[in-house]
């Protein structure tokens, strides 16, 4: 394969592979410029590798001193109660804006790739490349009802698994 034609930022030569039938690799790729731009700016702005989101870590702390405070005796538990329930509508309104972006999310790449298949591209957005034959996915896997044998020789089938538990339960 050939090497991407891309100039890094600090001025030299990409050292990755060029895409199959491309002169640049997909970091490098002007057709692929506003994809990088929208991965680049979700950058930062979720939580992961540790970071929990801000807000998350609000309520975290609202719950812990409600807690402590019923427990001291400071508040009275009905007054907590509600307290809670709030607490708990917050948390449901997080989770379906999250659910809300993620379906925005999933909605424009699946936009993204059938703009690439109209283009007759192939696959993840780049030109059908021959495949070499590899077995059917149905070869591997079992069908559903079909007994598994394990290494040993013992059979896996979850409909034969409880027909020997039913046995000797009986």
């Amino acid at each position: 394969m050939a090497r991407c034609a891309g100039i890094t930022a600090a001025g030299d030569r990409c050292k990755a592979e060029a895409m199959p039938d491309a002169e640049w690799c997909w970091n490098h790729h002007p057709d692929y410029d506003q994809a990088r731009r929208r991965r680049a700016s979700k950058g930062g702005k979720r939580g992961g590798r540790g970071r929990p989101q801000r807000e998350t870590e609000d309520i975290k702390a609202l719950l812990e001193d409600l807690t402590e405070r019923v427990l001291a005796g400071e508040l009275e538990t009905g007054p907590a109660a509600v307290s809670n329930q709030l607490i708990n509508t917050r948390l449901r309104a997080l989770e379906q804006e999250r659910k809300n972006k993620e379906a925005q999310e999933l909605e424009a790449r699946i936009e993204a790739l059938e703009r690439a298949q109209e283009r007759g591209a192939g696959r993840w957005g780049l030109r059908a490349v021959p495949r070499t034959t590899t077995p059917s996915r149905a070869s591997i896997i079992p069908q559903r009802g079909t007994a598994r044998t394990s290494p040993r020789g013992n059979s896996s089938s979850a409909g034969q698994r409880r027909g020997a538990r039913g046995a000797a339960g009986s």
